[in-house]
């Protein structure tokens, strides 16, 4: 149960970047697209290439710091990510 939090943690932690990206150009283009304007489609399709991208790195970066299933593992991976 604790192994699985660390990993959500871990998750969220890693996808922050997207998320803030994602506020900063969802609001405008969501407004900008209720008036009919093509500014807020482009925006749209930004962000959804922004996504994607995002997701490759976070599938290929992502099990690195994670824990294997072996219950004598610890979070040794992810402390040594900044060395």
């Amino acid at each position: 149960m604790v192994d699985g939090l660390k990993v959500l943690v871990i998750g969220i932690v890693y996808a922050i970047p997207i998320i803030v990206v994602g506020l900063c150009l969802g609001i405008p283009a969501g407004i900008l697209s209720n008036d009919n304007n093509a500014f807020g489609g482009v925006l749209n399709a930004l962000m959804s290439c922004l996504n994607l991208i995002w997701a490759v790195v976070l599938s290929l970066l992502l099990p690195r710091p994670l824990p294997s299933t072996s219950p004598q593992t610890t979070l040794a991976p992810l402390s040594a990510l900044g060395r």
